[in-house]
């Protein structure tokens, strides 16, 4: 019944914060950042910081949750909550300038109105639902709102071929690098491919 985070062990370090409920923290003089963690009731939490933000301060929202819209490459849980906002409603009825988003291990923008909206994906390849090649940390320009991105050059890559040629595709023209961090799935039709595959 005890529910916990990976980040735990940093809450004994004075330089670090750990966010385990919702809350809005003042970074600058004008600008305040609301934090929400990963919750079951997103439009209640936002609600929540939406009265805690000073006025005239320069409104940033990180969360690790999902808009109510699907973006073209993003495909939302299963179980998706219904407790959900939309990006139109956080750029306009709440009036945000920015918001960073996590759970979605994919990029993906939704700036709209004057707000920037984007998920960030995740720092790392995870397992095969993960396709894109480019993962890694942004840093955030507190006066411009400006992401600055470092690219995870460690990281796996995921990738499913569904043809013979595809994957003959894909092994000429990925440098060595590239194909050793690669973990392939192969999705042949019939067991000829395999043979030909195994050559590879």
């Amino acid at each position: 019944s005890i529910r916990t985070t990976v980040l735990s062990f940093f809450l004994i370090y004075p330089n670090i914060k750990v966010v385990n409920k919702p809350e809005v923290i003042r970074m600058t003089e004008n600008v305040e950042i609301a934090f929400i963690p990963y919750s079951n009731n997103i439009e209640a939490d936002v609600k929540l910081v939406n009265k805690k933000f000073s006025k005239g301060s320069k409104r940033i929202l990180m969360g690790h949750f999902e808009l109510k819209q699907p973006y073209h490459t993003i495909k939302l849980s299963q179980n998706i909550s219904p407790n959900l906002v939309s990006a139109k409603d956080l750029a306009n009825k709440y009036k945000y300038d920015a918001v960073y988003l996590g759970h979605i291990h994919d990029i993906g923008d939704f700036s709209t109105d004057n707000c920037i909206i984007k998920y960030l994906g995740s720092c790392r390849n995870i397992d095969f639902r993960n396709t894109g090649i480019s993962k890694g940390i942004y840093t955030l320009n507190l006066d411009s709102l400006e992401l600055e991105f470092y690219e995870n050059t460690q990281t796996s890559v995921y990738k499913i071929c569904r043809s013979y040629s595809e994957l003959v595709e894909y092994c000429k023209s990925a440098d060595k690098v590239l194909l050793n961090r690669t973990k392939l799935q192969y999705v042949y039709t019939n067991h000829s491919e395999i043979k030909q595959a195994l050559k590879i």
